[in-house]
């Protein structure tokens, strides 16, 4: 199998929604993880890094991202499943 370099993921309304949809996927036995931590505030960043400014666009993007599991042995209709079940939605 080949990889297919898509990621996918959802903005979600808040880090509140956000923490409370991966701990979802988690009862329902589905990895999920925060999409990114942004340049600014990675060590890397912050080391290397010559931004000046304000970075709160990014930052509250970064709070609200999440990354859905992907490869070759993710059952995607299960995932696709939970979230509309997450949304109060019916896939259909």
């Amino acid at each position: 199998n080949k990889h297919n370099a898509h990621m996918y993921y959802l903005v979600l309304g808040s880090i509140n929604e956000r923490s409370r949809f991966i701990q979802y996927l988690k009862s329902e036995d589905i990895g999920s993880v925060f999409h990114y931590v942004p340049l600014h505030s990675s060590p890397a960043g912050k080391r290397f890094g010559r931004a000046h400014g304000s970075f709160s666009a990014t930052q509250k993007a970064a709070e609200r991202l999440v990354r859905l599991p992907m490869g070759c042995s993710v059952d995607s209709d299960r995932v696709i499943s939970a979230v509309y079940t997450f949304f109060g939605r019916s896939k259909f």
